[in-house]
């Protein structure tokens, strides 16, 4: 009887590496120009000694010496970012498709990242505008109410003048102020309105107070003076006022910069996935390292404030100063290591500091 070849099979690990090294090859082939003459042909030869079942440790050590060789040549590509390019994974298309088709990891992370941060700004805006909007009703509202307060103390001041001794041009000129007042307070009261609608720390019935106190105030006076409604009203704003800026104030100096925080982490993750993507490197083994890069960038937009004098340094607003606290989370880290150096026992800068 004729003795038949020993037949040996690849191990399972041997046989991945060998199904990687197919990939990186033609990875390699694509993107590379020259290629070492016998790599392609070992690794050929590698793959038909497996399907033939006459793999030999000879055969595996070189497989393993030519995926060094390929490594090393498509760096920093990488079997992870080959795979993750790759499209394998089935995702549902737009429901009026009706059909199925493959992404790839990239894919899907790009796509993941770009609809937070579109719902991150969508989430940014109504508050920016809503602060906007709050600090544009302070501004007219006080400009308004100057303005009345000075044409009440003119109005005032002529009704004294005018009590003795008449005179018609005072008259005449009280009737405009008169009228001037009453049209500022009218559009006073809108404004005021509006904060209370808006303001969700401002009593239910504090507008509505301000007639029932004017009548009683005319009652228990028996005065019919027409300037009690206008300074209760003035009053009343003023107040207002202080409930509506003590909310932005929570939005600008606490929510804004954590959401300006995250927002600058947010773009220097997408920028960094975009340049993996276009050089063929990205990973999947990367998102928890963008996941703790936004956590960062929600710590540093959470505590810029702390440091007042940031603003005024670099001539920019607080949430600029938030974003760029997100966005350059290494260098912030880095001057927070060269802080606390100065003070850590030992340290030269320590040293220097107590000869000073």
């Amino acid at each position: 009887m004729l003795n038949q070849p020993e037949t040996t099979e690849p191990s399972a690990h041997e046989s991945e590496l060998l199904e990687d090294a197919i990939v990186v090859l033609r990875f390699a082939s694509e993107n590379i120009k020259v290629l070492p003459p016998d790599l392609a042909r070992e690794i050929e030869e590698a793959q038909t000694a497996a399907t033939e079942r006459h793999w030999s440790p000879a055969i595996s050590g070189k497989l393993w010496v030519n995926f060094n060789v390929i490594c090393n040549l498509i760096k920093p590509v990488t079997i992870e970012s080959i795979r993750a390019m790759r499209a394998t994974k089935p995702t549902r298309a737009p429901a009026w498709l009706f059909r199925t088709r493959t992404v790839s990891d990239a894919d899907i992370i790009s796509r993941n990242y770009i609809v937070g941060l579109t719902f991150l700004i969508l989430a940014i805006l109504p508050i920016q505008l809503y602060a906007w909007f709050g600090t544009s009703l302070f501004k007219e509202g006080d400009d308004l109410a100057a303005t009345m307060a000075i044409n009440i103390v003119q109005f005032k001041n002529l009704v004294d003048s005018n009590r003795d001794k008449s005179d018609t041009y005072k008259e005449i000129r009280a009737v405009d102020l008169l009228t001037e007042i009453k049209g500022d307070t009218a559009r006073l009261r809108g404004i005021a309105v509006t904060i209370k609608n808006i303001s969700p720390f401002t009593p239910p019935q504090f507008l509505e107070s301000l007639t029932l106190q004017t009548e009683a105030k005319k009652k228990e006076t028996h005065s019919v003076d027409p300037m009690l409604e206008p300074e209760n009203l003035i009053s009343q704003f003023k107040d207002l006022k202080t409930y509506l800026s003590l909310y932005i104030g929570i939005l600008t100096s606490f929510i804004l910069p954590i959401l300006f925080g995250l927002l600058g982490a947010t773009a220097f993750v997408i920028r960094h996935i975009l340049r993996q993507i276009e050089d063929g490197a990205y990973v999947p083994a990367s998102r928890p390292r963008n996941l703790v890069r936004q956590a960062l960038g929600v710590l540093m937009g959470s505590v810029v404030g702390l440091f007042a004098d940031l603003s005024a340094k670099f001539s920019l607003p607080p949430l600029a100063i938030a974003f760029l606290a997100g966005y350059g989370v290494d260098s912030i880290f880095a001057a927070f290591d060269s802080l606390t150096d100065k003070f850590r026992p030992g340290s030269p800068k320590a040293v220097i500091a107590d000869k000073d």
